[in-house]
C-alpha cells in the first residue's frame, strides 16, 4: 500500500526522537553548568581585582610604617610600630597569596 508505515520507518522515528530529546537535555545541562563556570570565573576576576586594588594601599601602609620605624624614637614606639608593620606583612602577603590562585584559575586550560 502507498503511503503505509513500515514498522522499520516507525522504529527509526521513534529513537530519533527519543535522541533528539537527550540532547536537548544534554544541552539544558551543559548549558546550566557554562552559566555556573562564568558566575564562578566573574568572582574570581572581582576577587583577584580586590586584591590588586588592597595591595596598593598595603605597600603605602608598610613604606610609611618602615619610615617610621627609622624614625621612632622610643622603645615602646618602636615595637608598636613592628606589631604594625608585621602584621601589614601578613595581610599582605594573605592578599599575595589570594591572587596567585584568582590568576591560576583565570588562565585557560585548552589555550
Amino acid at each position: 500500500m502507498k503511503g503505509s508505515i513500515t514498522a522499520e520507518s516507525l522504529e527509526r522515528t521513534i529513537r530519533g526522537a527519543i535522541d533528539k530529546v537527550h540532547m536537548r537535555h544534554q544541552i539544558a545541562h551543559q548549558h546550566e553548568l557554562l552559566k555556573i563556570a562564568d558566575g564562578h570565573r566573574a568572582m574570581i576576576a572581582s576577587l583577584g581585582s580586590t586584591c590588586r586594588t588592597v595591595s596598593e594601599p598595603l605597600a603605602v601602609v608598610t613604606s610609611c610604617l618602615e619610615i617610621l620605624q627609622r624614625q621612632a624614637t622610643f622603645p615602646q614606639m618602636a615595637r608598636t610600630i613592628r606589631k604594625c608593620a608585621e602584621a601589614t606583612e601578613s595581610i599582605n602577603a594573605f592578599f599575595g597569596k589570594l591572587e596567585l590562585v584568582c590568576r591560576y584559575r583565570e588562565e585557560s586550560y585548552l589555550g
